[in-house]
C-alpha cells in the first residue's frame, strides 16, 4: 500500500459542511447541559469558565449534580474529544464560530436588574472579535428584561470592537434551555418558544443548530423574543406533539405590535 503525505493525498470533493464549532460561556448547571446535548449532536463545544473547578470537573467528564442522563451526556462528550473545558476565553473564542453566553442580569428588585457582568462580557468579546475573521455570532441564552441584548451586550462588543453588529458579527436571542425530566432522566429540549435575530446570516446559522435538537421557534425580532421570554412564552409544540398550555402564548401578536415587528 502506497502512503502520500498529507498534503498530496486525493481527497475526494465533500458537499457536507462542517459543523460550526461552538464556546459555551459560563459552567454552570445550564452552561454544562447546553455543552453536553450540542456534543452530542457532533459539535465541538469548547466551555469555558472563571472557576477552575468547574473547568476541572468538567475537563474530567465528570458533573457537579447527580443527574444520570446529563453524566452520561459529558462522559461521552469528553471521551470522544468533542468537549473542552478552559479558563481562557481568548483562543476558545477564536477558535469557534459561535458563542452562547449563558449568563443574563442580576435581577435586584421587579422591573430592574443589574448588567455589570453581562456588560463586562460583551467587551470581553468585542477585544476578541476585533482580532477575528469571519462572522462570528454571540447567542445570549438566560431571559433579559426588554433591551438588554441591543442596549447592554450588542452596545459593549460594538464600542470596543468598532464592528457594526448584522453587518461583522451577529447577535441573537433564545430564551430557552434544556432541562431534565424529573429524577434527572432524559434532557428534554423545548421544541418551540423563540428566536429573537437581527440579520438574515444569523438567523440561518443558529436556526440550522436549533434544527438539529428538532426545535422549530418562531423567528422574530431580539425585543420580541425578550419580551416573550420574560413572561414565559414557548411558541406552540411542532405538529404530532402534545401541546402544553404555555403562559404568555396569545401575547406574541401584541408584543411584536408594541415593538412595530413582525411575530
Amino acid at each position: 500500500m502506497i502512503h502520500q503525505p498529507p498534503h498530496q493525498a486525493f481527497r475526494p470533493a465533500l458537499s457536507v459542511r462542517p459543523l460550526p464549532v461552538i464556546s459555551v460561556l459560563g459552567l454552570g448547571r445550564q452552561g454544562v447541559m447546553t455543552a453536553a446535548v450540542l456534543a452530542d449532536l457532533g459539535h465541538h463545544v469548547i466551555g469555558i469558565d472563571v472557576d477552575p473547578d468547574r473547568v476541572e470537573t468538567l475537563a474530567q467528564g465528570r458533573i457537579a449534580h447527580i443527574e444520570p442522563a446529563l453524566a452520561a451526556l459529558v462522559r461521552r462528550g469528553v471521551l470522544a474529544g468533542r468537549i473542552q473545558a478552559s479558563d481562557d476565553i481568548l483562543p476558545a473564542v477564536l477558535a469557534s464560530d459561535v458563542t452562547i453566553v449563558t449568563g443574563g442580569c442580576d435581577i435586584a428588585e421587579p422591573g430592574q436588574s443589574s448588567c455589570h457582568a453581562l456588560q463586562a462580557t460583551g467587551r470581553t468579546l468585542g477585544q476578541i472579535l476585533a482580532l477575528k475573521d469571519g462572522f462570528h455570532v454571540v447567542m445570549q441564552q438566560a431571559p433579559v428584561l426588554p433591551g438588554t441584548i441591543r442596549g447592554v451586550l450588542q452596545q459593549a462588543i460594538q464600542q470596543v470592537s468598532g464592528l457594526t453588529a448584522g453587518r461583522d458579527f451577529g447577535i441573537c436571542h433564545w430564551p430557552a434551555r434544556p432541562s431534565n425530566s424529573p429524577a434527572g432522566g432524559e434532557i428534554r429540549i423545548p421544541s418551540g418558544n423563540v428566536l429573537g435575530v437581527g440579520d438574515r446570516r444569523t438567523a440561518v446559522r443558529i436556526g440550522a443548530i436549533l434544527a438539529q435538537l428538532g426545535v422549530q421557534p418562531t423567528v422574530t425580532s431580539i425585543e420580541v423574543a425578550e419580551m416573550a421570554g420574560h413572561v414565559g412564552f414557548d411558541a406552540p409544540e411542532a405538529p404530532g406533539r402534545d401541546a402544553p398550555a404555555h403562559r404568555g402564548a396569545p401575547m406574541l401578536d401584541a408584543l411584536a405590535g408594541l415593538c412595530g415587528v413582525p411575530a
